[in-house]
């Protein structure tokens, strides 16, 4: 999972955090690619050590905000995990992953949508203060289902997160917050695309990369014999190789002969000029042509 000095976040699926491709980290913001699968529901979780401020962190899907989070110094190790979005006081929908729905009909697009962040999971993590507020609501985030997006947005290849099932969830405290910094001091995003996609910009291994990796990997047998059998794509690539290599060998054999031609017919020449050659033309012993089992003229002497 992607971590920084202080925390850890990672994307669950079925009890399992996903597998992430190509972390990076510029100041304070670390990204990463995940695999996501359409009906799939997620949760995002945030770890990290015992902090002896209070922190708020908040969870921006498809570039809107959807729920904000809570931690109070010294509570101990965080351990934080939002499942939904808050639809009420009492209830939840769960976050999951869905195809986006396409159209070439401008009346059924949906209009002026902001697609730059569509595809993206976000975590913003701020020093803060809280103050309990009876009278408080909870802020309802606008839904982040999209319902149909204009095939001319190039999003062909793309997941969004929608809202499912309602959940029933705890009474909870509400809390009234002042951030106290102006920008978070740590984020970390996940860009979620289908497997497909990924494996076909080389962002997460296929089929044939995880078979090499296992077949590098020792046998814990301790029988004699090879511990790994050659790999696919070393047999494409020596495949590939023994056809240039062919080809190589035809293009010397076509020059050698035209050559062995090219003498010839001077031999030809010379053997017809009137049955003599002229005198100021020296004679030189001719090249003996020796073909090797690759087909390859030699002319050495």
């Amino acid at each position: 999972m992607p971590s920084n000095d202080a925390y850890s976040a990672s994307i669950i699926v079925d009890g399992n955090a996903l597998e992430e491709y190509e972390v990076e980290g510029k100041d304070a913001v670390l990204s990463c690619w995940i695999a996501s699968e359409a009906g799939k529901n997620f949760s995002v979780r945030l770890t990290g050590a015992m902090s002896d401020v209070s922190l708020a962190w908040h969870i921006y899907i498809d570039g809107k905000w959807m729920k904000g989070c809570v931690y109070h110094a010294s509570s101990g190790p965080l351990n934080q995990t939002s499942r939904g979005y808050p639809s009420d006081e009492n209830t939840f929908q769960m976050f999951t992953f869905s195809q986006v729905s396409l159209t070439d009909d401008d009346s059924i697009a949906s209009p002026d949508l902001d697609l730059s962040n569509l595809g993206t999971i976000e975590i913003r993590i701020s020093r803060a203060e809280f103050t309990k507020d009876p009278n408080q609501s909870p802020l309802i985030p606008s839904t982040s289902n999209i319902t149909t997006i204009h095939e001319r947005s190039k999003k062909l290849a793309m997941h969004r997160v929608s809202l499912t099932e309602t959940k029933q969830k705890r009474t909870g405290i509400i809390y009234k917050t002042r951030l106290l910094e102006s920008n978070p001091h740590a984020c970390f995003v996940f860009k979620y695309r289908p497997k497909d996609f990924l494996i076909s910009q080389g962002i997460a291994p296929g089929l044939e990369d995880e078979t090499e990796s296992q077949e590098k990997t020792p046998s814990k047998s301790n029988s004699p014999g090879p511990k790994t059998k050659k790999r696919k794509r070393s047999e494409k690539a020596d495949k590939e190789n023994e056809e240039i290599e062919d080809a190589r060998r035809r293009d010397a054999l076509i020059k050698k002969e035209k050559q062995l031609q090219e003498l010839q017919a001077e031999i030809e020449l010379l053997k017809n000029g009137d049955g003599r050659v002229k005198q100021e033309i020296k004679t030189e012993p001719l090249a003996t042509f020796i073909v090797d089992d690759n087909g390859v003229i030699d002319l050495t002497d």
